[in-house]
């Protein structure tokens, strides 16, 4: 179920980026436009793993109420990569305040790849749109390992 809630967050950042009035470019996805990715990962929700016998909205509760924000955890060496199929295109590993920096192909389906010793979340269909000068993004990122 967490894996839902991650597409669908993922799926209104992607949205909001591509509607945030950035334009388009004439280039396409010819492979030479790009972006510059700055991301801060927001928070980390820690699993909880004895819900067997709870029911779901008592175990969902419990979940949000576990949340760990970036301030109260260091988020120092979370690895990010990026793949456009199989081909890596760039990786970052974040910081203590959860910030990390990507340059990525625009206006083209990339898989975000989160690891964390370990565990890894895996997005599918990221796309960062193309702006009219090559210039930033910047998205926030909840992850539920």
């Amino acid at each position: 179920m967490s894996r839902l809630y991650m597409f669908l967050f993922c799926c209104i950042i992607a949205t909001l980026l591509a509607t945030s009035g950035c334009g388009g470019s004439s280039g396409g996805s010819g492979g030479s436009d790009t972006v510059t990715v700055n991301g801060t990962i927001g928070e980390v929700v820690a699993a909880n793993t004895d819900v067997s016998n709870k029911n779901f909205f008592y175990s969902l509760i419990k979940n949000l109420t576990k949340d760990v924000s970036a301030e109260d955890e260091d988020l120092d060496g979370i690895l990010i990569q990026v793949f456009d199929g199989d081909m890596l295109v760039d990786e970052a590993t974040s910081n203590q305040s959860g910030e990390f920096n990507l340059l990525v192909p625009c206006d083209t389906p990339l898989t975000l790849v989160f690891n964390d010793i370990g565990s890894e979340i895996e997005l599918d269909g990221i796309v960062f749109p193309c702006t009219d000068q090559n210039t930033e993004v910047s998205i926030i990122v909840s992850l539920n390992f």
